[in-house]
């Protein structure tokens, strides 16, 4: 409830999320779902999370001594390591450890193995966000999930129509300044609707834009040139730019 209004506020700061995370498992040690709580908002940099992912691995490192065989404390904290601290070796270990727990979820080991052997970024995220979806039971963790999945959607779809729209340069001269002009050179097969249901918006540099930012906070791609929301500035390059 703490972190949900402060979130929904617009707050960039969460000081007492995690002291009362860490009074909730001192006073149930056995309250799984804090700890994935903690691993899914503690860590995150804000204005998604509290920007505290050191202390996130010591409270899910203490929900694992305490729970030694819930195997998706393992799962959370190699989803802290792989999101927060980006060290893949760690990421694979703690999901590898989590696949030797009896009753461990069969997915386990495959992260395992695709940390192993370095899959794409897109590919991983993907793979953790949809287990973080299938596996809990918490709405707010579930939303998160959602828009994690979806935003991966919306970048993998901006990269690949940005991608159509500098082969339409490279045909013509010049950038498409319509859909119309990428379905009839049969490059597109129809209007892109982006993961919430709205038409991409393409613009006269061959760039692509989600029509509605906030309908997708966690975008990399598709933003528009200069967004401010909150004090934060985005920019998106010229596709002629990023070829290389």
């Amino acid at each position: 409830q703490y972190f949900g209004g402060h979130h929904a506020s617009g707050a960039d700061e969460f000081k007492l999320l995690a002291p009362l995370l860490e009074i909730t498992t001192y006073l149930d040690p056995h309250l799984l779902v804090a700890y994935e709580f903690g691993a899914n908002f503690l860590a995150p940099r804000p204005p998604n999370g509290a920007g505290e992912p050191e202390r996130a691995i010591r409270l899910v490192e203490n929900g694992i001594r305490a729970n030694p065989d819930a195997w998706r404390l393992y799962y959370d904290l190699g989803f802290i390591y792989y999101f927060e601290k980006k060290d893949y070796a760690k990421a694979a270990d703690a999901f590898q450890r989590g696949s030797r727990i009896a009753g461990a979820h069969p997915f386990m080991g495959i992260l395992a193995a695709s940390m192993a052997q370095h899959a794409g970024d897109m590919q991983m995220a993907r793979m953790l966000w949809t287990a973080t979806l299938d596996t809990t039971k918490d709405k707010q963790i579930r939303d998160n999930a959602v828009k994690h999945l979806r935003a991966l959607k919306a970048d993998e779809d901006v990269t690949i129509l940005e991608n159509i729209a500098r082969e339409y340069h490279r045909r013509t001269g010049h950038w498409p300044n319509s859909f119309r002009q990428l379905i009839f050179a049969r490059l597109l097969p129809g209007v892109p609707f982006d993961p919430v249901g709205k038409p991409y918006k393409l613009m006269s540099d061959g760039r692509f834009e989600v029509a509605d930012p906030k309908a997708l906070p966690f975008i990399s791609q598709g933003l528009p040139l200069l967004t401010i929301d909150r004090g934060t500035e985005y920019s998106l390059s010229d596709p002629a730019q990023s070829q290389n």
